[in-house]
């Protein structure tokens, strides 16, 4: 599946607006901790059952991510991953726990 980047808020409203269900995965770009968790994102999209992965680098898309912090109401931390159904987060975890294991067992509930 598809990865997409997402740099404004339009982005992020963009992707509520055209997919029910899609992970989100907040990265930091100086953190050793959020290079290892995106490579599992990077794995876990890599799957053909897998749903649609938006992701943004923190440093560079500072009003989206907090704009989905404020519209998910989930504290912001980074690595941090959000599976988004119908608008809502409904799971989330950071750092050590996003794994393409952890992914794959929420997605496909």
């Amino acid at each position: 599946m598809k990865m997409y980047k997402l740099i404004r808020q339009d982005d992020l409203d963009a992707m509520i607006n055209q997919h029910s269900r899609f992970l989100l995965y907040k990265n930091s770009t100086t953190c050793p901790v959020s290079t290892e968790a995106f490579e599992e994102v990077r794995s876990y999209s890599e799957e053909d059952e897998a749903l649609p992965v938006a992701y943004l680098h923190v440093q560079e898309a500072r009003e989206a991510s907090d704009y989905a912090a404020n519209y998910f109401d989930v504290r912001h931390k980074s690595p941090q991953i959000l599976l988004v159904e119908n608008g809502s987060c409904s799971w989330n975890a950071s750092h050590w726990h996003i794994t393409a294991d952890a992914i794959r067992s929420v997605a496909e509930k």
